[in-house]
């Protein structure tokens, strides 16, 4: 395979510490995602009254998986970086700004919200902008505001933005429910600026920390929990895409495209064999008539996937969904990223990123490493050889 054939499909940034606090609104300051140190030392992330964040001392560098943080926060490195290590182009989702999204979404006063969703993605705009293409960034919406959610979609795709961060439970938020029709105008705008309505394991609420927490898992040790913490997080996508696939939202806005990332492929063959059978078993193929297919037609028409730490589902079972919907990731820079096991493990990435592409059969390789992520994220084509 020619080097910088690969397309990440979920990749990270990591938000300057005073991305919030540095213009926020006279007087807001403590509204805002920000950082604060305790008498001890140890440095936290709040959002309002609510540390979201555990403390930690400045010198950790847990987050980053062994990486300097210069590849993670220096564009211009973080393109070399990609040259070294054969990608041709990153799409971005949130650092911060994702795990704490359900804390934004729940800042009532527009004044502020509005300010820490513009300045995100303001920031991310500019971060990326010297890439020609290559860091592909996604947004935030504010979302407590319908319309005010379509102008900054908008606004945002002029910026260069290619796809949009939703909840996975808005109501969580105060916010309607996700298969409630006040949502339409934000299915429609993504729909006619051809960008994904983007979903990503453990974003988007205050579930996910909340779960580190829990006493059980955490009597097994921190690592444990993180890591049942962490699977059980990709099952939040698989929860909402379900519900969507038993909604009428893809029949209604056919051209909605919906992205699913960092959540893995292997139970979808399993859930879309259950959607089909229960439609039928429950006499929902007689309920709701304007079903003329079964829901796994539309999961296939309009739902995309991404892999990277798997290898039986994607190599035995792709045909299954198609090789039109499935994308390549590493989660950069997270410690369950490739990168980060490539850290902690000492294996070289090539060798590590090999294993997953091999899984792949040949005929499909060049749809799922690279050629549906450009499709999907408007991504500019890596040239050829």
């Amino acid at each position: 395979m020619p080097r910088h054939f690969l397309v990440d499909a979920d990749a990270h940034v990591v938000e300057p510490v005073d991305l919030w606090t540095r213009a926020a609104p006279r007087g807001r300051e403590k509204e805002v995602p920000r950082y604060e140190t305790d008498a001890e030392g140890m440095v936290a992330m709040w959002v309002g009254e609510h540390r979201v964040s555990k403390p930690r001392r400045p010198s950790e560098e847990e987050y980053y998986a062994g990486e300097a943080k210069t590849t993670v926060n220096d564009a211009s490195l973080r393109l070399a970086y990609m040259d070294d290590t054969g990608f041709w182009a990153q799409v971005l989702y949130p650092g911060v700004a994702g795990v704490v999204l359900g804390r934004l979404l729940s800042i009532r006063d527009a004044e502020v919200l509005n300010h820490c969703v513009r300045t995100y993605n303001d920031w991310i705009a500019d971060w990326t902008r010297s890439s020609n293409g290559r860091l592909v960034p996604i947004a935030l919406l504010p979302l407590q505001e319908v319309g005010s959610s379509v102008q900054e979609l908008e606004r945002a795709v002029a910026m260069g933005h290619r796809g949009v961060l939703f909840p996975h439970r808005p109501q969580e938020m105060g916010l309607p429910l996700i298969t409630d029709r006040a949502w339409d105008p934000i299915w429609a705008a993504c729909a006619t600026a051809g960008i994904p309505l983007a979903f990503h394991g453990g974003f988007g609420d205050d579930l996910n920390r909340k779960r580190l927490y829990n006493p059980e898992w955490r009597n097994l040790g921190y690592a444990a929990a993180a890591s049942i913490g962490s699977i059980t997080a990709f099952l939040d996508n698989m929860d909402v895409l379900m519900t969507i696939m038993f909604s009428d939202i893809l029949l209604r806005f056919p051209g909605l495209r919906i992205a699913s990332a960092e959540s893995g492929f292997g139970y979808v063959p399993f859930l879309l064999e259950a959607a089909d059978w229960h439609f039928r078993a429950t006499g929902m193929d007689k309920e709701r008539p304007e079903f003329k297919e079964p829901p796994s037609f539309y999961f296939r028409r309009q739902v995309y996937l991404t892999y990277w730490f798997e290898q039986a589902g994607p190599g035995a079972l792709l045909e299954f969904v198609g090789p039109d919907r499935l994308m390549f990731e590493t989660d950069f820079p997270h410690r369950t990223s490739l990168y980060g096991q490539s850290k902690t493990t000492g294996r070289d990435l090539a060798e590590i990123v090999e294993a997953r592409v091999q899984c792949i059969q040949p005929e499909h390789r060049n749809k799922v490493l690279w050629g549906n992520a450009c499709d999907l994220h408007g991504v500019v084509r890596p040239p050829a050889g």
